[in-house]
C-alpha cells in the first residue's frame, strides 16, 4: 500500500527486520567529485548512480568565493539533502501512523558567516540550523508533533549535525 508517496509495506517490512537484527543496516555513502578546469564550467561534477540509473550533479561556487556563479553553490545542495533527508523522515513517520499528508513543504534555512571561510576570523560558519514543516492532514497536532519528533531523531541529516563525527582527509598526489 502506497500511502503519501511511500510504500509503507516496504517500509514496515525494512523496518521489522532492522530491529529483528536480520537486516543489514550498515552502508556507505560516497560521492566522487571532479573539480572543472575548463574555463565557463561549471567548478564541481559527479555522477550519481542510484536503483534507477545515472544523474549528472553540477554546481559552482558565487562569484564572491571565486566561482562564475552559473549553478547554485554546494552549500545548496548539501542543505537539498538535509531538507529532503527530515522531510522524508517525517512523511515516513506519518505513513506509518497511517495518516494522511494533503499538503507538506518543508524549509531550512541557516544563518552564515562566511568570515572563516575567508580565513578571517575562527567564528563558526554555522550556528543554528531552522526547520519550518508547512502541512495540512487528517492528523490532529499531536500526531504531527509525534512524526516531527521522530523525524529529528531518526534523518539521517540531522542526526549528521548533530553527532560528533570523525572527519579524515586522505590525500593522493596523482603522478
Amino acid at each position: 500500500m502506497r500511502l503519501n508517496n511511500i510504500d509503507v509495506a516496504q517500509l514496515e517490512t525494512a523496518v521489522r527486520t532492522a530491529k529483528a537484527g536480520t537486516k543489514n543496516t550498515r552502508m556507505v555513502q560516497k560521492v566522487p567529485v571532479e573539480w572543472q578546469t575548463a574555463e565557463g564550467a561549471p567548478q564541481f561534477r559527479s555522477i550519481a548512480s542510484y536503483a534507477g540509473g545515472q544523474l549528472v550533479m553540477e554546481t559552482d561556487m558565487s562569484k564572491d568565493m571565486g566561482g562564475g556563479g552559473l549553478l547554485p553553490g554546494p552549500m545548496r545542495f548539501a542543505f537539498f539533502g538535509l531538507a529532503a533527508s527530515y522531510a522524508g523522515a517525517f512523511a515516513q513517520a506519518v505513513s506509518l501512523m497511517g495518516l494522511e499528508l494533503h499538503q507538506f513543504t518543508l524549509t531550512v534555512e541557516a544563518p552564515m558567516n562566511m568570515a572563516r571561510t575567508y580565513g578571517a576570523s575562527d567564528a563558526p560558519i554555522f550556528e543554528e540550523v531552522r526547520f519550518t514543516i508547512s502541512v495540512k492532514s487528517n492528523a490532529s497536532k499531536e500526531q504531527l508533533a509525534q512524526a516531527q519528533s521522530l523525524a529529528l531523531e531518526r534523518a539521517p541529516g540531522v542526526y549528521a549535525l548533530r553527532a560528533p563525527l570523525k572527519v579524515t582527509s586522505q590525500l593522493e598526489v596523482i603522478a
